[in-house]
C-alpha cells in the first residue's frame, strides 16, 4: 500500500531512523525536557502565590505556569529538530510544518474550539456540572497574562507535542511498521505523556489514547502538522482558561504546574468529577475518532 504524503517525507533525509530507536529517542527527548519544565518553574515567584486559593489570583501563576510550560516545549523542539537536522539530515519542515501549509492553523483552532464545547456541553447536560462566570473576580494585570501569555505558552507546546508525536515518530514508525501501528504507538506514548493530568490515569490514557489517534488521522488527512497545532493550542487554552474545567476530586492542584493554572485567570469555571470528566472526555474522543476515520478514508480513495 502506498504510504500516505506526510509518512513519506520522513524519506527526505539521507538517514532514517528505525522505529524502535525512534520510540527510545522520543521517551529521551520527553525526559530532558520534563526536568527543564521542572526547574524553570520559579520557586521565588511560585512561593509568592502557592499555597493561597483566593478567588483573585496574583499574575504570578500566570508567569510561573507559562515559563514552566515554555521551558518544556522549547527543548522538545530543539532537541527534535537536532535530531532529524544532524542525524536524519533532512529538513525540520519536512516534518510537516512548513510555511505554506500555515494556512491550515485556523482549521485546527475551530476543530479544538468545537471539541472543548462539546465536551462541555456534555459535561452540563449528563453530569450537571456547575458553571460560574469568575471573569470579573480578576485583577486587568492577570487577565492580561493569562489571556496573552499562557496561550503563546500553549502555542509552543502545541508545536513541540506535535513535531514529536505526530511528526518524527509517526513518520518513522509508520515507514517501518504502517499508519495503523504507527498511529497506535504513537499516541500510546503521548497518553503516557498526560497519564496524570486528570488525576484519574487509567481513564485519562485511554481518552488521550483515542484523541492521539484522531490527531494522527489528522495529519494525514491535511498532509501537515498545523492543523493539529491549532487543535492543541486550542483544547489547553479553551479547557483551562476558557471554560475553566476544574476537577473538584482529583488532588491533581498538588502538583505544581496545575496548582498554577488552577488560580490563573479564566472566563468561566466548570465545576465537575473526575469520573464525569473522564466519561464525557472519552465519548468526545470517540466521536472525533469517527469523523477522522471517515474523512482520512474518503481522501485516500479519491483518486
Amino acid at each position: 500500500m502506498v504510504k500516505p504524503p506526510i509518512l513519506r517525507k520522513g524519506l527526505s533525509g539521507k538517514r532514517q531512523t528505525p522505529g524502535w530507536l525512534a520510540v527510545l529517542v522520543s521517551i529521551g527527548i520527553l525526559f530532558c525536557a520534563a526536568l527543564a519544565g521542572i526547574a524553570l518553574f520559579s520557586p521565588v515567584l511560585n512561593r509568592q502565590d502557592m499555597g493561597n486559593f483566593a478567588a483573585t489570583a496574583s499574575q504570578y501563576s500566570v508567569i510561573d505556569a507559562g515559563i514552566s510550560i515554555t521551558g518544556f516545549a522549547v527543548l522538545i523542539i530543539f532537541l527534535t529538530f537536532a535530531w532529524v537536522r544532524f542525524y536524519e539530515k533532512r529538513q525540520f519542515a519536512s516534518l510537516g510544518i512548513a510555511q505554506n501549509s500555515l494556512n491550515k492553523l485556523h482549521r485546527g483552532i475551530l476543530a479544538g474550539l468545537f471539541t472543548v464545547t462539546l465536551l462541555t456541553t456534555f459535561l452540563i447536560v449528563f453530569f450537571d456540572a456547575s458553571v460560574t462566570i469568575v471573569l470579573p473576580q480578576y485583577p486587568p494585570a492577570a487577565l492580561l497574562l493569562s489571556l496573552i501569555l499562557l496561550p503563546l505558552a500553549w502555542f509552543l507546546q502545541a508545536i513541540s507535542e506535535e513535531v514529536l508525536f505526530r511528526g518524527f515518530l509517526l513518520q518513522s514508525l509508520g515507514l517501518n511498521y504502517g499508519l495503523p501501528i504507527a498511529a497506535v504507538l504513537a499516541s500510546a506514548l503521548f497518553a503516557g505523556l498526560h497519564f496524570e493530568d486528570g488525576g484519574s490515569g487509567a481513564a485519562y490514557f485511554i481518552g488521550f489514547g483515542i484523541l492521539g489517534v484522531s490527531l494522527c488521522l489528522y495529519t494525514v488527512f491535511d498532509n501537515s502538522l498545523w492543523g493539529p497545532i491549532g487543535f492543541n493550542l486550542t483544547w489547553n487554552f479553551a479547557l483551562y482558561i476558557l471554560f475553566g474545567v476544574t476537577l473538584i476530586d482529583s488532588g491533581r492542584e498538588e502538583m505544581v504546574i496545575y496548582n498554577a493554572l488552577s488560580r490563573a485567570p479564566k472566563v468561566l469555571t466548570i465545576e465537575t468529577t473526575t469520573s464525569a470528566f473522564s466519561t464525557s472526555f472519552i465519548a468526545v474522543a470517540v466521536v472525533l475518532l469517527i469523523v477522522m476515520i471517515i474523512l482520512t478514508v474518503n481522501a485516500r480513495l479519491k483518486p
